[in-house]
């Protein structure tokens, strides 16, 4: 019982370590939302759709002058899977502002659909490769999938900027929460580890004082 009470005191203490390194080390997110965004409507036989991007980067990640390229894959109504990329037509230093300390890249590009499609369409960004100043590149990969409308939906004017603004806050507060979800469970962990600790420590030594050794060593009452 004294080596199992041991043993378990050594594992919750190596557990202990590992969390506290593993919080401490872990990245921030640096992709904090994305979205598509159509911006024409177009029937669903024409050849091609109107569709903004908009990506939500670190500002880390910004260098001055570089283009991100983005990777995005269509699936309508179970046809194949069609991949294209495409790049923005500014410079990112032109295209972005603040929210919260997060500048929004946008990017434009024209998407092939199907032809004989009559559904709306569903996007899925794949990733965005942002080349960085010294050559090399980073990649982000987004999970975000948004569906398209279908052709009986009004179209939105074309030339009108769409009016992000509330989503762009929404979004900014629900990548702040999201952040706070891992801490709080990593120090909840810790806590329990901690308490599991102690308790194993206190079993070795009540154990330990009841070993024939530990009552022979005992003075005797008179």
């Amino acid at each position: 019982m004294i080596r199992l009470g041991h043993r378990f005191s050594i594992c919750i203490s190596v557990a202990v370590f590992a969390l506290s390194v593993t919080a401490g080390a872990s990245p921030p997110s640096k992709f904090k939302a994305v979205s598509l965004k159509q911006i024409e409507q177009q029937p669903s036989n024409y050849l091609g759709s109107r569709m903004v991007v908009e990506a939500w980067l670190h500002p880390e990640l910004k260098s001055s002058g570089s283009t991100p390229e983005l990777s995005v894959s269509a699936d309508a109504t179970s046809r194949a899977t069609t991949r294209l990329r495409f790049l923005s037509p500014k410079s990112l230093a032109d295209q972005v502002h603040a929210i919260d300390g997060i500048k929004p890249a946008m990017l434009t590009g024209t998407i092939a659909a199907p032809e004989s499609s009559r559904a709306g369409y569903s996007f899925e960004v794949e990733e965005i490769t942002f080349p960085n100043a010294e050559g090399s590149t980073t990649v982000l990969k987004p999970t975000a999938v948004v569906s398209t409308p279908t052709e009986s939906s009004t179209p939105p004017p074309a030339t009108a900027e769409p009016n992000t603004a509330p989503s762009k806050a929404k979004a900014a507060e629900s990548g702040k929460k999201s952040d706070k979800v891992p801490t709080v469970l990593a120090g909840g962990l810790a806590l329990f580890l901690a308490a599991a600790l102690v308790v194993g420590l206190w079993l070795m030594k009540h154990m330990k004082a009841r070993t024939p050794v530990a009552r022979a060593a005992s003075p005797k009452a008179d």
